[in-house]
């Protein structure tokens, strides 16, 4: 992968992928990287590029679909320990590019390690409202019944499923969009899912004795450099009268089989840090935490760049 006009010294510097490092992939966990970076570029509005870090700044054009606002992201790669100088300086940059730019809504994830970049964007008044573990596992054989992909009848019972769930999202705990914004969200995405849009497949949980949907996951692909291929959770949710029959165990034991069979190396999910049933649910399904991150947003109205 060529990074025109970056120096490959700085680039090699940059956090790898931290579930492909973490189970061994280093080759990929790089490239992945370099594609990314190579990605944002491409349609990027601006970028900016320190010492030990460089940042793009984009269009989201889902989001703002969804969120019915000019939306965009700033994605920050960064060699561990940007020093504060660096950091106030990427700060500058965003304030900058966010104003010309023209958005309503910003989202910028990072690694919660990168602690100076953290809180340049805190200090421009950029707020805190997601902060999502990451767990990955190697694909490994075990069936599990009355688990199944979904058929179209099953629709409506997904949609109603979606509908009573995901009340800890960043959309909905996010005050300037809120509980009703969570709520389109996650229906378009669920739509889109079983559209074959946003998944490759969705599961279903079925009651007994194939009785009604009592809960979905969506199954997503991604083909990285080097031949290894990442499967990843999506959207996992249990009917309401369904919680704590271990539903939700269920469906991920059944999704890892299916990533198995899609010759995928490693499976990946990402969940709230205050999620605590999600957490133990992915740890007693075997998954193991490779990183955390914490989502920060600037909502224009709500901060001043």
């Amino acid at each position: 992968m060529t990074l025109d006009g970056l120096d490959p010294a700085l680039a090699g510097r940059f956090r790898p992928d931290p579930a492909l490092a973490a189970f061994g992939h280093e080759t990929a966990a790089r490239e992945v990287v370099s594609a990314q970076i190579a990605g944002r570029r491409r349609t990027a509005l601006g970028e900016w590029v320190g010492s030990s870090a460089m940042a793009t700044l984009g269009r989201d054009d889902w989001d703002s679909e969804v969120l019915r606002r000019a939306c965009g992201r700033v994605d920050l790669w960064a060699a561990p320990g940007v020093p504060s100088a660096e950091a106030a300086a990427f700060g500058a940059w965003v304030a900058d590019s966010v104003r010309a730019a023209v958005l309503d809504y910003v989202v910028c994830r990072l690694p919660a390690a990168d602690v100076a970049p953290l809180q340049a964007l805190e200090a421009l008044g950029w707020r805190v409202v997601d902060v999502l573990e990451t767990f990955a596992e190697t694909p490994r054989p075990a069936p599990v019944d009355g688990v199944r992909p979904h058929r179209p009848e099953d629709r409506d019972e997904v949609l109603a499923i979606g509908r009573e769930s995901f009340e800890e999202s960043r959309f909905a705990t996010d005050p300037v969009l809120g509980p009703d914004v969570s709520r389109r969200v996650h229906d378009v995405w669920t739509r889109n899912s079983l559209h074959g849009l946003a998944a490759r497949e969705v599961l279903v949980a079925e009651g007994q004795a194939g009785g009604a949907v009592e809960g979905f996951l969506t199954c997503q692909l991604r083909d990285c450099p080097g031949d290894v291929r990442i499967g990843t959770i999506a959207l996992v949710a249990t009917a309401g009268h369904a919680r704590g029959r271990g539903v939700g165990r269920r469906l991920v034991e059944a999704s890892v089989e299916w990533f198995r069979g899609q010759g995928c190396a490693l499976v990946t999910v990402g969940t709230q840090a205050s999620n605590a049933a999600a957490l133990r649910l992915y740890e007693n399904a075997g998954f193991r935490a490779v990183s955390t991150s914490v989502t920060l947003r600037w909502a224009r109205g709500e901060a001043q760049v």
